[in-house]
């Protein structure tokens, strides 16, 4: 099992986790402003994150995978050599979560579920709102 597997996160419901506030606030805000440890972040954070996102991150979006590789690979100058190269690059573009658990209720928008979900992270649905726009940005600066 993985290091960061947790047995009673497993068996328990992700409602449950969010019902008890156990589950992440907007992540993805606080990683990129470094306040993990904050107890909520605000407006501020908000802007700081999109700011940082702007100046500092080449985006990739899971939903285009292809064209996200292809990005980083450009970016850091990677290019495959070999077919152990290739089928790497093959394994990853069509890599799926190997540690997922199924739960009873599907996560889909607009469900009590997203909506429980999506209501303690806003900021970070806004930030991959803003990301998406800069997933389309970037292209444009590529051409």
């Amino acid at each position: 099992a993985e290091a960061t597997y947790k047995l009673w996160l497993a068996e328990n419901s992700i409602e449950n986790l969010f019902l008890q506030q156990l589950g992440e606030t907007n992540l993805h805000v606080r990683f990129l402003t470094n306040q993990l440890t904050k107890s909520y972040v605000d407006e501020e954070d908000f802007k700081l994150a999109k700011e940082i996102l702007r100046r500092k991150a080449i985006v990739g979006l899971l939903s285009e995978k292809e064209e996200s590789f292809n990005r980083f690979a450009k970016q850091s100058g990677w290019t495959p050599k070999r077919g152990r190269d290739l089928e790497c690059q093959k394994r990853r573009l069509q890599w799926d979560w190997s540690l997922r658990h199924p739960h009873e209720v599907e996560v889909l928008e607009g469900n009590r579920l997203w909506n429980l979900i999506s209501g303690q992270n806003s900021y970070d649905m806004r930030l991959y709102e803003y990301a998406q726009f800069i997933f389309e940005e970037q292209a444009q600066l590529r051409q």
